[in-house]
């Protein structure tokens, strides 16, 4: 067992592997996606090499970019300053834990070894422990800016690193991170906490605080704490088909997915492709109120409820889509985002690069 974990390793039926392939990064980013309800992160190479789009994301907190509305990007926690692979490259999704690992190979004939985990225990916390040989592995910057021309505040508070996006209309995502090198460089710890509000970027202080808490408690309690969250959560949304192993981790796959998308207290923006990234922009919708809510009720009435919460508070709107069309009543918009109000773009273009009319109603 490789010393960044220092977990049980869970069975074939609740792990998917995926082995690098440069011509199917953006997809195994997508599917190796960490998130607790609130904050999602990609499933990115520590060291960013070509093709990688690292990205963590809020549910609910959009940016007007100009083009239309689509999800804020947050500062990147998941960077470090080391070698890339070449040939051996996999990563291992634990779906019963809720854990990332990844091993690769450098240049120079070394192993490197990472696990991360976005806490489903205290949602907005992540951590990630790497080890490497000493000599291979850096740490880096704690905290990154993301990429697509988003501006970023950057600052420290002692020993904390801290960095802030804002979105066009005041709200925004902060995160605050600390980081230790121990066994004369071998592993790297860091942890860091995530606030975000979409009327009003959290102050750093906030975050700050928050991540002081953490760090006392510890790497390896936060983890214990955030596997068992996700034991729990399975405790109710199991899935076992007999005779059948593919489908069963398919199925559970899918389930590891849809419980990391949804929160369980307040309001649920649950997007097309939750929080994986940033096709669909983030937009909400009416297919989560015809798929996602029924499972949801089944499994998690928690975050059910709180999908409901976001369309009861954007009754308002629905009700105005309805008079503008000479109807009574209330018309969810095909595609809302922070306020309830219709973003469905009238224009996209497909993979042929043709423009081709959206059509809704």
């Amino acid at each position: 067992m490789d010393p960044a974990d220092r977990g049980d390793r869970p069975g074939l039926n609740w792990t998917v592997t995926v082995d690098a392939d440069p011509r199917l990064e953006r997809v195994a980013e997508a599917l190796c996606t960490l998130a607790d309800g609130r904050f999602g992160t990609r499933g990115s190479r520590e060291e960013d090499g070509a093709g990688s789009a690292p990205l963590t994301l809020a549910a609910g907190v959009y940016h007007d970019l100009g083009g239309g509305t689509t999800l804020l990007p947050g500062p990147v926690w998941t960077g470090l300053d080391t070698a890339p692979p070449l040939g051996h490259d996999r990563r291992e999704l634990d779906l019963h834990g809720g854990v990332l690992r990844r091993t690769w190979r450098t240049a120079a004939g070394t192993t490197l070894h990472t696990l991360r985990f976005a806490s489903l225990a205290r949602p907005g916390v992540v951590g990630l422990r790497a080890d490497g040989p000493p000599g291979a592995l850096g740490a880096g910057p704690a905290l990154l800016p993301p990429g697509g021309g988003i501006d970023v505040e950057e600052g420290r508070h002692g020993d904390i690193a801290w960095a802030r996006t804002r979105s066009a209309g005041g709200g925004g995502i902060t995160a605050a991170a600390c980081q230790h090198t121990t066994g004369g460089g071998r592993v790297v710890e860091r942890l860091a906490v995530y606030l975000a509000d979409p009327d009003q970027a959290p102050p750093p202080e906030a975050a700050t605080e928050r991540l002081r808490e953490v760090d006392r408690v510890g790497f390896d309690r936060l983890l214990a704490e955030h596997r068992a969250a996700w034991a729990a959560r399975w405790a109710d949304a199991e899935v076992v088909i007999h005779g059948d192993p593919d489908t069963e981790r398919a199925v559970r796959f899918a389930l590891f997915h849809l419980l990391a998308s949804a929160a369980e207290e307040g309001e649920a923006a649950v997007g097309a492709r939750g929080l994986t990234g940033p096709v669909y922009a983030g937009h909400v919708f009416w297919d989560a109120d015809v798929f996602v809510l029924p499972v949801l009720a089944a499994v998690d009435p928690a975050a059910a409820r709180a999908m409901l919460e976001y369309r009861i508070r954007r009754l308002g709107p629905a009700r105005e889509l309805a008079a503008a069309q000479g109807r009574s009543g209330a018309r969810f918009a095909w595609e809302s985002a922070a306020d309830g109000t219709e973003v469905t773009p009238l224009w996209a273009t497909d993979r042929q690069g043709n423009r081709v009319r959206i059509r809704t109603g």
